[in-house]
């Protein structure tokens, strides 16, 4: 099927071969993918489904704009052919779990996973709408950037960052109420925070985080090191398990209250800036410190300590 003009569809219709698009398509009613498709150009679709047995491929440079229901009923959905967007722009609050090169999200709702997610391209949030992980997954296998306008969140559960990939946070704000695997790299700047607020057991692997947030009453587990460029924060009624980790600080720690489980950790505070420090429980404490630099704390135990005068 080939579309060279304005072509508006306002009944169902079954497509078994390729459909390219060089003008206009929009559906009102029900795609229906029943061969091996492959999709070229840009198209709206109200409702969208790929019958069992049967294939829908995204060439390079589609847009596949979807304002409704996107089903796989037993079929294969493929975005291999980079790059592609899949677009949700309409009211419907289901997103197919399956891999993405880039997704899009609008429509100033929440965007639930229905499944687990994988990306290889951006995942952008906006027109005050947010995305549910759900109690879904989504991984990151590519060089991925999030991306956010006009107010959009992000409100993970499970989120994997696979080896020798990179998420690219930016001044972004996020929630993750699931486990953070990171195999690859993390990179966060300014104002970005990352707020762990399961009300379940979290584990979270080794990262750098620009500011780190733990929140919510699920016991928080450092499964490796981190670095924390700026500031460090633990809610009241919260558990931190830290393990035998050694994790960097830059900024500020702040403790209102949760119950620390140091294990056999070291904290490292090493900031440029004068640092305060409110309310922890460490095993091992190192400090380094200048005159122009200095360390104010309180309401500490801490097992071990050191002192370090910056050169």
């Amino acid at each position: 099927l080939g579309v060279e003009g304005l072509l508006r569809s306002n009944s169902d219709i079954s497509i078994s071969d390729s459909f390219a698009v060089t003008g206009s398509f929009y559906s009102t009613a029900t795609t229906r993918f029943n061969g091996s498709s492959v999709f070229t150009g840009t198209g709206i679709f109200t409702d969208v489904s790929i019958n069992s047995g049967n294939s829908l491929s995204l060439s390079a440079n589609a847009l596949f704009e979807v304002r409704g229901q996107f089903q796989n009923n037993g079929g294969t959905f493929s975005t291999t052919l980079l790059p592609n967007t899949v677009w949700y722009s309409g009211n419907s609050s289901s997103i197919l779990g399956t891999s993405y090169n880039n997704v899009r999200m609008t429509g100033g709702n929440t965007k639930f996973a229905g499944g687990n997610i994988t990306l290889t391209g951006n995942l952008s949030v906006d027109s005050l709408t947010t995305f549910s992980g759900s109690t879904s997954s989504v991984t990151f296998n590519g060089n991925d950037t999030l991306k956010s306008v006009a107010n959009g969140y992000f409100l993970f559960n499970d989120v994997i960052i696979n080896g020798g990939k990179t998420l690219y946070g930016g001044t972004l704000s996020i929630s993750v109420a699931g486990n953070w695997s990171n195999s690859g790299s993390f990179i966060s700047t300014g104002a970005s925070t990352v707020t762990f607020m399961g009300s379940t057991a979290q584990s979270i692997s080794r990262t750098s985080f620009q500011n780190l947030h733990l929140s919510s009453s699920g016991t928080k587990s450092a499964l490796g090191n981190w670095t924390i460029n700026g500031n460090l924060t633990i809610d009241a009624g919260t558990t931190f398990d830290a393990n035998s980790t050694t994790d960097t600080l830059k900024g500020n720690y702040l403790n209102t209250g949760a119950t620390i489980h140091p294990g056999t950790s070291t904290f490292v505070m090493n900031g440029t800036s004068p640092q305060s420090l409110y309310g922890f429980y460490f095993n091992k404490l190192l400090i380094f410190f200048s005159e122009t630099k200095p360390c104010n704390y309180s309401f500490c135990k801490v097992k071990k300590w050191r002192l370090f005068r910056s050169k």
